[in-house]
């Protein structure tokens, strides 16, 4: 069957769970998929998983059927049982980019704090992964760079920072470079991946990747067929679930 038929393993839990937001001022809410025999005996790793422009913490469990693509991998094996906090990173703002360190500060903040309060998780940047797609990714980007003391794996799916915005990219690309040789010694893997020439963020994440070039930061880089797409992004977490928290 595919990567996320309902197969007869055993199956997570997918749970609507509120937490207060003194960042945003309000109550918000988040999905938390937590693995078949979640259990009070064991600590797991998490993931923090976002979605793009105009979705919410509904988009990637239903979309992108995230309980079902870890039950399989986990029941065969080839994912480590883990807790996916996907949260939502849509929040009203005047301008679009906006909310992108809006949600940052809510996410080290607020989200962080309140899962490791409330679940079994391992709080070391080891086990504590940040994946987003398209603007998603813009949000892995500002958390994961800003903070990468706190992540050991950000990945990036679909999105790059915009290429006409010379401003952003000189800053950027300055900061980049203050914080290589740190940033190489401490997060495990960055890895970007997009939905081939088709995807709307194809020349952004190109044009992006020169400033890390520049650098010297190390990352990964995938591509396959399929644009901006949940066949893609279905597909790109198959792939980066198996490769999380293993090395």
């Amino acid at each position: 069957g595919s990567l996320y038929s309902v197969n007869d393993v055993p199956h997570g839990t997918v749970a609507k769970v509120w937490y207060d937001s003194p960042t945003l001022g309000m109550k918000r809410r988040l999905t938390v998929y937590t693995p078949a025999g979640y259990s009070t005996e064991k600590q797991y790793p998490v993931m923090y998983l976002m979605h793009g422009m105009g979705g919410d913490e509904n988009a990637w469990s239903e979309l992108g059927r995230t309980a079902q693509i870890l039950d399989n991998l986990i029941a065969q094996g080839k994912a480590k049982p883990m807790i996916v906090v996907m949260p939502n990173g849509t929040i009203p703002s005047e301008n679009l980019m906006d909310e992108v360190p809006l949600f940052a500060e809510d996410l080290m903040n607020d989200i962080i704090p309140f899962i490791e309060a409330n679940y079994r998780v391992l709080i070391d940047k080891d086990h504590r992964a940040l994946a987003g797609l398209s603007m998603g990714g813009m949000e892995t980007l500002e958390a994961g760079l800003n903070h990468y003391h706190q992540f050991g794996y950000l990945w990036v799916l679909s999105s790059g920072w915009f290429e006409d915005d010379t401003e952003m990219y000189a800053e950027r690309g300055a900061y980049l470079k203050k914080i290589a040789a740190d940033f190489n010694k401490t997060v495990r893997v960055l890895h970007f991946t997009q939905g081939g020439p088709e995807d709307i963020a194809y020349k952004n994440c190109k044009a992006m990747l020169k400033l890390f070039d520049a650098a010297g930061i190390k990352y990964q880089y995938s591509e396959a067929p399929g644009g901006h797409t949940w066949h893609t992004w279905r597909n790109d977490l198959y792939n980066l679930a198996q490769k999380l928290f293993k090395d």
